[in-house]
């Protein structure tokens, strides 16, 4: 059997009677080190307690064990580098009505509380019959035998719904009935039945395999429906109680679990199930059941949490004679999959032979997390159907009736209503409109998405009920690919980004425009998804002549088969780019491509725009995306070769939602996600000094103090007297607050030959490092050699930093119970570490901190700081370099990505030639403050307000995720601002890095003299690092206290 490559194996300790140990410290100590040893050298990644009784519930002890359980689990992963150990508890539920007044504060010492769901008060009675697990009481099962009402028991208790995992057993119940005719849950029993041919168990417990044989005649298998039970009585009048793995009874509690949100099924145990495939149904089949429809129903707790809100939508009729299969599709793209689309006919809705077959294959589709499905309505259909189909109140409710059969008849999770064929034309159309949806959504069930896509043209003409909508709409989708047909008299792309381009006759049809429009109108950001296709528009020139310009175009209609109006990203636009006479052009004002090929224009979406539009959606805080097309999008990468669905592996890389991430709970001394704020002692030459006393412990989790040299001498110095005595000052202030995280940044300022030999006498270098540590109280340290490392050093440097953290943490570390730590600082151009750094060494620090940079596409082009992306292979991003080092080896979770919080000012050789990458002096760069990049100009510091005069302007490059200004006197400025910062935190949040670093404090407005507040950059970081790890820094504290 092909096992989960997720799957965590974990170390199961069951007690049956009193917990005796908890009483004496010793033994309660010696307890949780032998279990804890005994994980590790077994190689397990958790444990899985089970305790019996009730008698530990009221033992104040027992809340002291925990602590101590998770105290050395805390201690163990700081101490070996392994990840926490995963820690489950188990609870019968017969015991719940003991638990339920601690069980709120039992939950936050685990990871997840595991219901035993058959473990009922009566349950080792032999003189009484019982039904196995039942879902829901009865008239003859009691609530408290039911685990529907002992799932909500721990919920009320104050158990986090997702924590529940509902443990079911595999083990039938086998009764010898004192009347044979008195059947059914709680009846007297003279005893347990036969033991099994193969457990050979006393307890009236029978594997499936033992049992099935007596299964096959299905007519004598009672169905309790009401309350999903089965059970049989055979010749010899044995009463059974069990799970069949083909049976509705055993899919609907599966199905029960999904729906309600638990955080997953548990079967106990593997040799109650068929081990040996005796019944015919291959290996464990009801293990292999539960995982199947727990994938294919459980999308909501499966679901990961950082994923984005991201619908794909698939026209199964335009895969052409190639069946669009999902077997080789990107399961974790995209949040929901919408299949388009059934057409209303005659009040019936209803799917095509291609959507049927898609719909079936999404059903078989076998995958760990398996997005929502979602049903299209309509998209097909013309204004004129659509008016034929819902003209009155009986046809909209027998056209809802029979949409909410659809729902049903595929297990959908929503619909989504496409009145987008063509616009509405007539204010009778939007109020038709407006009463389905009214229908829609009082005739499905309230937990039933119900999605609307939305024609832009149909806004403009105020045919969409904007309270309707907010009242009964979960989603809107904007239809970003409706702004131009292939049938228009002239050419123009049907999906513009921006406005500002004399292109546009309307600069309403645009995305940027529409989306506007709707917020405006009242409609929240995050309710609108922002669509795009990956589909593109062939148009044929009526004239083609040298000099003609291309865009605005007169065009004509062909009749030719062989030109489609719509073309994919594979068979057509990817092979007439390889065409010499094709021309291909990016219209930087509008945010997308074109092509022209002879008398052919083509207008479509490129990776470039397809990254522009989510990064845009992304830092707006739009609701989510929709990818249109997805059977047009390459997938079966054909062309370009091996590079399937480019258009949406474009968006997901680039797309960044607001949800927090389900961040790793690593311990105390590991927070998470973290914000590391780095502070330049103020020397001799600072006029303008931040003061220790201002520094903002509250929004960093470590401060990096810049910086002491270290010299060819082995002397560490910082820069000047006033250095120093800053220096002393924060080391005062930081005992005084009791903050933990205070490290020192060393600057190697040496020659590269005197390093190495620095390295080969090592012993001095380390006893200097550990006394300056020691002298001013730091936590770690952070190394900024790169420039004197090279591959003749690179064994030396390795062994130095090997000796280096195991002395750190062999002297008296002052009472700090982390362990001290060492980070590296490498610049963004090191792309090959392996040349330099010997990888296992990097994977072993604390961070390995990638720095800010600028970049340039030319040695006297702008400069952009830190971009994300880059436009082209050879230029410098964040996301290339990390790239680049994970291709290393270096794993992601030590990786701090710096930001800058200062600017750069170039001076434009043009003021009207302000685009990045356009032409700039060849002058030193001037290096500006936050609070100076803000202003117009770093010659005027500290006038804010003159960011508001005439011919300012500040601009986003969505290509690269970056920021800058201009001005008339051209002035060039890149800086970060607050959604710049938002982004890339949450990038890094996403991506699963350290966090984000902070260079530096100083930098940051901390004077308030913009009055956004005092250090408002940091403040954006702090307050997204605080809210997304609000959950596991309380699980963190309350396992401290």
């Amino acid at each position: 059997m092909k096992l989960d490559k997720a799957m965590k194996p974990l170390l199961g300790i069951h007690q049956k009677n009193s917990l005796t140990f908890i009483d004496d410290n010793i033994l309660m100590n010696n307890f949780v080190e032998l279990i804890i040893e005994t994980v590790r050298r077994y190689h397990f990644d958790g444990l899985f307690f089970y305790f019996d009784g009730e008698q530990h519930y009221k033992n104040y002890r027992f809340e002291k064990f925990l602590h101590i359980l998770t105290e050395k689990t805390d201690e163990d992963a700081t101490q070996s580098g392994n990840r926490r150990l995963f820690l489950v508890y188990a609870i019968p539920s017969s015991t719940i009505q003991y638990a339920r007044h601690r069980l709120s504060v039992i939950q936050t010492y685990f990871d997840a509380l595991y219901l035993v769901a058959e473990d009922i008060p009566a349950v080792d009675d032999p003189l009484v019959a019982l039904h196995l697990q039942p879902l829901y009481p009865s008239n003859t099962i009691p609530r408290e035998d039911s685990i529907s009402e002992n799932a909500e028991r721990l919920v009320n208790s104050g158990v986090p719904i997702n924590k529940i995992i509902i443990g079911l057993s595999t083990w039938a119940r086998s009764y010898v009935l004192q009347d044979p005719e008195d059947i059914g849950h709680g009846n007297p029993a003279s005893g347990f039945g036969i033991p099994g041919d193969i457990n050979h168990r006393r307890d009236g417990r029978l594997s499936y395999a033992e049992l099935c044989t007596k299964l096959r005649n299905k007519t004598k298998i009672i169905y309790d429906a009401k309350a999903v039970t089965l059970s049989l009585t055979d010749e010899s009048g044995q009463w059974y109680s069990f799970e069949q793995p083909q049976h509705e009874s055993f899919h609907r509690k599966i199905r029960w679990v999904s729906s309600h949100g638990y955080g997953g099924v548990g079967i106990m145990s593997v040799e109650g199930d068929d081990t040996t495939g005796r019944c015919g149904e291959g290996l464990l089949p009801l293990h292999r059941v539960a995982r199947r429809l727990l994938q294919c129903s459980g999308r909501h707790i499966h679901t990961k949490t950082h994923l984005c809100t991201r619908f794909c939508v698939i026209r199964p009729k335009m895969s052409g004679r190639k069946v669009f299969k999902f077997d080789k599709f990107l399961a974790s793209a995209c949040s929901h999959i919408v299949i388009s689309s059934a057409n209303i006919q005659m009040g019936s809705a209803r799917f095509d032979h291609k959507s049927n077959k898609a719909l079936n294959d999404y059903r078989e589709w076998n995958v760990d997390e398996k997005p929502k499905l979602i049903l299209a309505i309509g998209a097909e259909q013309t204004s004129a159907s659509w008016k034929l189909e819902i003209a009155n109140n009986i046809s909209r409710s027998i056209v809802a009736n029979s949409i909410k059969e659809l729902v049903k008849e595929y297990n959908a999770d929503g619909v989504q209503i496409s009145w987008t064929h063509e616009w509405m034309e007539s204010s009778r159309d939007g109020e038709m409109l407006t009463a389905l949806i009214t229908h829609l959504r009082s005739t499905l069930h309230k937990s039933t998405l119900i999605i609307l896509a939305t024609h832009p043209q149909s806004l403009l003409a105020e045919r969409y009920n904007i309270s309707v909508i907010n009242s009964n709409i979960d989603y809107v989708i904007i239809d970003g690919h409706r702004f131009h047909t292939a049938v228009n008299p002239f050419t123009g792309h049907h999906s513009p980004m921006f406005a500002a381009s004399e292109l546009l006759d309307d600069p309403r049809m645009t995305l940027e425009k529409i989306a506007d429009e709707w917020i405006i109108r009242g409609v929240a950001y995050s309710k609108l998804i922002i669509g795009i296709s990956a589909e593109g528009i062939r148009q044929t020139f009526a004239k083609r002549r040298a000099g003609l310009a291309p865009f605005r175009a007169a065009t004509m209609l062909t009749n030719r088969a062989s030109d489609p109006l719509f073309i994919s990203q594979t068979e057509q636009i990817c092979e007439l780019k390889k065409t010499p006479s094709t021309k291909d052009n990016f219209l930087d004002d509008l945010g997308v491509p074109y092509l022209v090929n002879d008398d052919e224009f083509v207008a479509y979406d490129d990776k470039q725009s397809a990254r522009i539009k989510a990064t845009w959606t992304s830092l707006i805080n739009y609701g989510g995306m929709a990818v249109y097309g997805i059977e047009m999008d390459n997938p079966r990468g054909e062309c370009p070769y091996d590079e399937p669905y480019p258009i949406l592996h474009s968006i997901v890389d680039a797309h960044i939602c607001k949800q927090c991430p389900r961040l790793r709970q690593i311990s105390p001394c590991n927070p998470p996600i973290k914000v590391v704020c780095s502070y330049r002692l103020p020397d001799e030459n600072d006029n303008d000094p931040l003061r220790p006393l201002s520094i903002p412990f509250d929004k960093c989790t470590e401060i990096v103090v810049e910086e002491v040299i270290l010299d060819g001498n082995y002397d560490l110095n910082y820069r000047d007297r006033r250095a120093t005595a800053y220096m002393k000052t924060l080391m005062r202030l930081v005992l005084r607050l009791n903050f933990k995280g205070l490290i020192s940044s060393i600057l190697c300022q040496m020659s590269r030959r005197k390093f190495t030999q620095m390295l080969e006498q090592r012993t001095e270098l380390i006893n200097q490092l550990i006394k300056h540590v020691n002298t001013y109280g730091f936590t770690g340290i952070e190394l900024k050699c790169n420039h004197v490392l090279s591959a003749d050093n690179k064994r030396l440097f390795t062994n130095m930093i090997s000796e280096l953290n195991a002395q750190l943490n062999t002297v008296d570390r002052g009472g700090y119970q982390c362990l001290r730590t060492i980070s590296v600082r490498i610049p963004a151009w090191q792309r090959n570490l392996h040349n330099t750094y010997n990888i296992s060494m990097l994977n072993s620090l604390h961070h390995v901190v990638l720095e800010p940079f600028e970049q340039r596409n030319s040695i006297n082009s702008t400069q952009l700081i830190s971009p994300v992306f880059s436009i082209a292979d050879d230029h410098l991003s964040i996301s290339s370099t990390i790239k680049s080092w994970l291709a290393d080896g270096l794993h992601r979770d030590i990786i701090l990505l710096d930001v800058a919080m200062y600017g750069v000012s170039q001076l434009l050789i043009s003021a009207s030639r302000n685009r990045s990458g356009d032409v700039a002096h060849m002058q030193p760069t001037q290096i500006l403050l936050q609070k100076q990049a803000y202003l117009l100009s770093h010659f005027v510091p500290l006038i804010c307000h003159r960011s508001g005069e005439p011919g300012y302007q500040l601009k986003t490059d969505y290509s690269t995720v970056s920021s800058y200004s201009t001005t008339p006197k051209g002035e060039w400025i890149a800086f970060e601002t607050q959604r710049t910062l938002t982004y890339k935190m949450r990038y890094a949040m996403r991506e699963g890095l350290a966090g984000i670093g902070v260079m530096t404090l100083n930098e940051d407005d901390f004077a308030n003299a913009c009055n956004h507040g005092k250090f408002p950059l940091i403040s954006t970081l702090s307050f997204i690092q605080k809210s997304c790890a609000a959950d596991v820094e309380e699980s963190l504290e309350n396992a401290e206290k």
